[in-house]
């Protein structure tokens, strides 16, 4: 006879090659439909200029030069960005350029390094800025891989105390019992705590975004210990 357990373990590892499949795929989509632009920063003698300051304005996008004076700015829709680089001690450099689905803009393509004209004193060091990481990167997949694991230890752990006859406090016997409808809201919270990341991811709060998918797995791990660590109510009373 096979036991339920067998049944929603194969369900869980469906969603979870589900989540990343799909995570996949829509990278790999949203590759197809975005541009990118790439450089190299320099002064004029030829030297790279490390930690050069490069943005796209009005976009709220950033980044900095590495080691080798190098730049990259990935996943841009297309259409038109004012490419603006600085660095303390130089002109500013700005550049209208017009980003196309699935090109990348080389700024060395043509017009070799990019140039930085000397200005007479350097006063302050220059601060490095991170760019924004892509949603479906290694973290995130990570992260919402954990969820949707602590989701199904809540479906399970959910089963453990209801069979040793406690009560479910947030929703109701009657749906915990309903083993597909429980199993459905648990994937519906998984799906909302992905979609609550996105929106965070969207809108520019990167951090937030990870915070989400951290808080999901640490308030459901301790639920699930807590329903693991249930035992069945002892009887009180006296035999007449």
């Amino acid at each position: 006879m096979n036991h339920p357990g067998t049944h929603l373990s194969r369900w869980i590892f469906i969603f979870v090659l589900a989540v990343l499949f799909l995570g996949q795929m829509k990278q790999g989509l949203a590759q197809g439909q975005t541009g990118a632009i790439a450089g190299n920063v320099s002064d004029s003698t030829g030297g790279v200029l490390k930690g050069a300051q490069v943005s796209l304005e009005s976009k709220n996008i950033s980044v900095v030069s590495n080691e080798q004076g190098l730049f990259l700015i990935t996943d841009l829709a297309p259409g038109n960005y004012a490419l603006t680089i600085s660095y303390v001690g130089f002109t500013t450099f700005k550049k209208s350029l017009d980003v196309a689905a699935g090109k990348t803009i080389n700024m060395d393509a043509g017009q070799g390094k990019v140039p930085v004209e000397d200005a007479p004193t350097q006063t302050s060091p220059v601060q490095t800025v991170k760019g924004p990481h892509k949603f479906w990167d290694a973290e995130n997949l990570g992260l919402f891989v954990g969820v949707a694991v602590t989701r199904a230890l809540d479906f399970t752990s959910t089963q453990h105390f209801r069979e040793r006859g406690h009560n479910e406090i947030l929703l109701s016997n009657q749906i915990v019992d309903n083993k597909p409808l429980f199993a459905g809201i648990e994937a519906a919270g998984t799906a909302a705590s992905i979609g609550l990341a996105y929106w965070l991811h969207h809108t520019g709060h990167h951090r937030a975004e990870r915070w989400v998918s951290l808080v999901h797995i640490g308030v459901g791990a301790t639920g699930d210990i807590h329903n693991y660590g249930l035992s069945r109510p002892q009887l009180t009373g006296t035999v007449h």
